[in-house]
């Protein structure tokens, strides 16, 4: 299960503990206020993550208004019903509106929470990719300054470890495009030509990545001629460059 599954799963999870939920708030509202300080916990953290620009009200309708002078039906949240407070219970009091019926409010409230929660599936593909890309992004310029490091003690290392680097960006750019390659396990020129072919990048960018891969190999094979400073950095930078242009 990868990880758009994993969120996926956990959010159907949780949608399935909500209408229980929300059924126990006039039921058996003990039981209700167990069960929701699981499922806040677990989905005001999704919110966080997918749902930013929704966190503060999503919290709001647990914690309320810190700030708040009395506590009316428009100020009443979700944390004063797992506490136990409640409104005066005058009958004449709530026929004058002064009053509230809280299991009403809070179910309210809660349900909103929901609808934020059920409104995240359209979100998950977009974060979770651009997170991977993050990560990945991270990866490869650590990995490049190692390359750049090693380029000090041993030519030929520095400019296949630049290399892998390459060859791993340029299978991730296929992924993303959905262009099909052949092989099974390619190298750096059987990632370029479908690349080019499929529009990801023109003519000067495969020129670039052709120029890469041919230092590459001439670093990986150990028999003939030796690198040259001046190709470790070439190829150091071109690679560090396509990483950064080609996506």
């Amino acid at each position: 299960m990868n990880h758009k599954e994993q969120i996926r799963s956990e959010l159907a999870a949780l949608k399935g503990q909500s209408g229980a939920l929300a059924a126990l708030v006039r039921k058996s509202p003990t039981q209700f206020y167990v069960g929701y300080q699981e499922w806040y916990t677990k989905a005001v953290k999704i919110v966080q993550v997918f749902a930013p620009d929704r966190l503060t009200e999503f919290r709001n309708y647990y914690e309320g208004d810190p700030k708040r002078k009395e506590i009316s039906g428009a100020t009443y949240c979700i944390r004063d019903f797992v506490r136990g407070m409640r409104p005066v219970s005058d009958p004449f009091e709530f026929r004058a509106g002064r009053t509230f019926d809280p299991n009403e409010v809070v179910l309210g409230q809660f349900m909103t929470q929901i609808h934020i929660l059920g409104a995240l599936s359209s979100r998950i593909d977009g974060i979770v990719a651009e997170l991977e890309s993050t990560i990945a992004h991270g990866i490869q310029d650590a990995e490049i300054d190692s390359a750049e490091a090693l380029r000090k003690v041993n030519l030929r290392a520095a400019g296949a470890l630049a290399g892998v680097v390459l060859e791993t960006h340029l299978q991730r750019v296929a992924g993303a495009h959905h262009v099909v390659i052949a092989k099974k396990n390619p190298t750096v020129g059987d990632l370029n030509e479908p690349l080019k072919k499929a529009g990801v990048y023109d003519m000067p960018e495969y020129r670039k990545i052709q120029l890469l891969a041919d230092i590459r190999n001439l670093c990986t094979h150990q028999k003939g001629k030796d690198p040259t400073p001046e190709q470790i950095d070439e190829v150091l930078n071109g690679v560090r460059s396509i990483t950064k242009s080609v996506f």
